[in-house]
């Protein structure tokens, strides 16, 4: 992962604290993100997180379609473009390119 990949709200791991995870902030930039910083891979409990609907393997967030294979690997298929989204930070960047919203994660 590099700076270039995240945006501000990118929720990402921070390496000297195993397991904790945070948003980018502005100020995250001024450090070396591949030191300090490292992707959290999108697993079922993001999806849910972020709302989205589970319908086997297909996971829907209004008119955003996912689809999970059999190896827990995430795919935005429209048809000839298909995507894997394997991190956290790249379904946030997706999703916001696409709708131009970010993503909301539910805290309750």
């Amino acid at each position: 992962m590099q700076s270039k990949d995240l945006r501000i709200g990118n929720w990402v791991e921070i390496i000297k604290s195993k397991g904790h995870q945070t948003t980018i902030q502005a100020s995250c930039f001024s450090v070396n993100i591949e030191k300090n910083y490292k992707s959290i891979a999108l697993t079922e409990k993001w999806l849910l997180n972020f709302g989205f609907e589970q319908a086997g393997n297909f996971y829907s967030l209004g008119r955003f379609h996912l689809y999970k294979d059999n190896n827990d690997i995430v795919y935005l298929n429209y048809g000839w473009m298909v995507i894997d989204l394997l991190y956290v930070h790249k379904l946030q960047n997706l999703y916001f390119a696409l709708t131009g919203e970010d993503l909301k994660l539910n805290t309750k």
